[in-house]
């Protein structure tokens, strides 16, 4: 049977409330307790349970105890009180602090300067716990913006997401723009291109600039890439095995560009020391050291009218053969090779020498020497001199024949007496290939010089044999007349 206690309240101005009784029931007990001006307390005098002042509500005072506990049956708890209170909500000082004016949240910051100021002492400011892909987004009114999550329950990757899409089903449609694993790996791309398998993955799915590097008021950028042994950048395209490389060897090799594969032969190298550039060769002696073994390496412009065009090459099937070629963009003007079966040096159209040319001729270089015999004369004067124009024929464009009137031989008619002054050959069209149309015959004039002085010297002597007769005769006659 419950006890029943009778309160008698008694009221009156100026003396405030007065229980004098105090009150039992199930949550507790009320003792005596009076509002005189002071404060009101429910519970012991020793240790209130309830304390009302004129600014303040204290629950335990005088002792710590347990939680307290705000609750009401059905409906909110407003701390402020009514819609106009102007006051502001300080939770331990500024521990947590509403500032009623502004509508701004501070969190161990009494002078929030946004809508959530958080001002901390030890580096752990923000914590985000959940079971499952813990989530922050990002709105402009009601749209979803932007998405920052971690994925999967474990250790998932971090997403970086710009969610401004009228997706429907966020879990399989919204793209991934940047990705951070476990591990360390950054992808930033589209879609699963997000995902890296590099320290830095970056990816694109149009023509677009990958990384814009921009330093104001002319001031040095550099990108740093530090390795214990090569440290460099490497560009593929859909493919992990051809991929071309720019990287650093090992020490203070160089710098390096080639292939990113098994066995890869070096395409371009720069000497530390030397500043040396070696093309095909790690170990370049010149300035500019190119090695190959098939077809050499080509300068300048070989397409739109280009000019200043050089090409040295090895061709392909040949043993210790060097071609170089100068050209204007039009077509060869001079080779130079050491092939013994073409001319070691040809110029295409008019040539030039200031100072003459000089062939060697000393007895040292020469053996198996003969006079040329007899009959010499007879055969020069078989030959055909002839005066003629080159045919402006595209097929031998390339050789960049002379307009002008020529004087000269045939050939194929020179041929038939003086074999050793011509030579054919299968000339090469302007890129280096042979054409086998293209076998022309030339003749070297220069040997001409011996040969018409052999007939020079034979007519000479049978000019003196008639000379000599033409004494007798005139001998005989002048010994008749008398």
């Amino acid at each position: 049977m419950k006890k029943l206690i009778v309160t008698i309240l008694i009221c009156s101005l100026g003396t405030g409330l007065s229980i004098a009784q105090g009150v039992d029931n199930n949550l507790g007990t009320a003792n005596n307790g009076s509002f005189t001006g002071g404060f009101t307390w429910i519970g012991d005098s020793g240790g209130f349970h309830l304390s009302l002042d004129n600014n303040e509500v204290q629950s335990r005072f005088g002792t710590a105890a347990n939680t307290l506990f705000l609750n009401y049956w059905g409906g909110d708890i407003d701390l402020l009180g009514s819609s106009n209170m102007t006051g502001d909500l300080k939770v331990d000082g500024s521990g947590l602090f509403y500032d009623n004016s502004s509508d701004r949240v501070g969190i161990g910051e009494s002078l929030p300067d946004s809508k959530l100021h958080v001002t901390a002492t030890t580096p752990e400011v923000l914590k985000l716990e959940s079971n499952s892909q813990t989530t922050l987004d990002f709105y402009t009114g009601s749209t979803l913006q932007y998405r920052i999550r971690k994925l999967g329950s474990g250790t998932g990757d971090f997403q970086f997401r710009n969610e401004n899409s009228s997706y429907t089903n966020w879990i399989q449609n919204f793209s991934m723009a940047m990705t951070l694993s476990p591990t360390g790996y950054l992808g930033i791309g589209s879609g699963t291109d997000a995902i890296a398998d590099t320290r830095l993955h970056v990816t694109g799915d149009n023509d677009e600039s990958l990384y814009d590097f921009e330093v104001e008021d002319n001031q040095f950028a550099f990108m740093q890439f530090d390795a214990s042994l090569q440290s460099g950048i490497a560009f593929r395209n859909g493919s992990t095995t051809n991929a071309n490389a720019w990287y650093r060897g090992n020490g203070n090799a160089g710098l390096i560009f080639n292939t990113v594969s098994s066995g890869a032969t070096i395409h371009l190298f720069i000497e530390d020391d030397t500043g040396n550039v070696g093309v095909g060769d790690e170990t370049p002696d010149a300035i500019f050291d190119v090695e190959g073994d098939t077809d050499g390496c080509n300068f300048g412009s070989r397409t739109g009218g280009g000019h200043g065009y050089v090409n040295t090459q090895k061709p392909v099937g040949s043993t210790n053969t060097v071609v170089q070629r100068w050209r204007d963009g039009i077509a060869t003007q001079v080779t130079i090779n050491n092939d013994a079966d073409t001319y070691q040096m040809e110029v295409f159209g008019s040539a030039l020498a200031s100072g003459g040319t000089w062939t060697n001729s000393d007895a040292k270089l020469k053996e198996n020497i003969n006079t040329l015999g007899e009959g010499t004369l007879d055969k020069v004067l078989k030959l055909n001199p002839t005066s003629y124009t080159f045919k402006r024929s595209p097929e031998y464009g390339f050789l960049r024949l002379s307009e002008e009137p020529q004087i000269g031989f045939i050939a194929q008619e020179l041929e038939q007496e003086f074999p050793q002054i011509v030579n054919t050959t299968i000339q090469t069209d302007a890129d280096g290939e042979t054409v086998v149309d293209h076998e022309l015959k030339s003749v070297n004039y220069e040997a001409l010089v011996p040969v018409l002085t052999k007939a020079i010297q034979e007519q000479q002597a049978l000019i003196q044999q008639q000379q000599t007769l033409i004494e007798s005769l005139d001998a005989r006659l002048k010994a008749l007349e008398k």
